[in-house]
């Protein structure tokens, strides 16, 4: 069973120390323990799933909280939900099976990771496995959808940032089923 703890905290500082957002809780996420990382990925999924639902049934705004890296306060929601996923860090190999047969590469090239993998716990894993990422920012702390969505980390010129090499989302977007959107390369 994943969990998903409310922690009582009601207010959120970032990294930075640079301010505190007031905030109605804040609420520690994990996955599903076990040894089938995709039922442990979709018990997860549908657990987020259903804090969506209650937060839409309750009028509750909520945000997902990475490294807390952020300068700025539009990473929080002012007395609504934050979601720490620090602890979704699952990454696997993909199976040819996993991958759309329209991706013009190899399923041996690609990752899944989920939200909350730190770059540094990317960075070790990969160079376990004798890869690298092809491009990240100068902080390991941040998760890898932190490094994506600010669009800032590792690009130079004629050569995209971490978001450039990304081929694939999963976007949960309330308690109805939800769909991997694929269509992103």
């Amino acid at each position: 069973m994943s969990k998903i703890v409310e922690t009582g905290s009601k207010t959120w500082e970032n990294r930075h120390l640079t301010f505190t957002e007031e905030i109605d809780n804040l609420y520690d996420m994990w996955n599903s323990a076990g040894d089938d990382v995709l039922a442990c990925y979709t018990k997860t999924s549908e657990a987020i799933q259903a804090q969506l639902g209650e937060a839409i049934d309750q009028g509750k705004t909520l945000r997902a909280l990475g490294g807390g890296w952020t300068w700025t306060r539009i990473a929080t929601c002012h007395k609504g939900r934050m979601y720490n996923t620090k602890g979704l860090n699952l990454r696997f190999s993909l199976a040819s099976s996993m991958v759309d047969e329209t991706y013009g590469g190899t399923h041996r090239d690609l990752l899944f990771v989920q939200c909350g993998v730190s770059v540094h716990e990317l960075n070790l894993y990969l160079k376990n496995k004798g890869r690298a990422l092809k491009t990240s920012g100068a902080s390991n702390g941040q998760t890898i959808v932190g490094a994506m969505s600010t669009g800032t980390h590792g690009s130079a010129f004629g050569f995209g940032a971490v978001q450039d090499f990304v081929v694939g989302l999963h976007i949960i977007t309330g308690r109805d089923p939800n769909v991997p959107e694929h269509n992103v390369y």
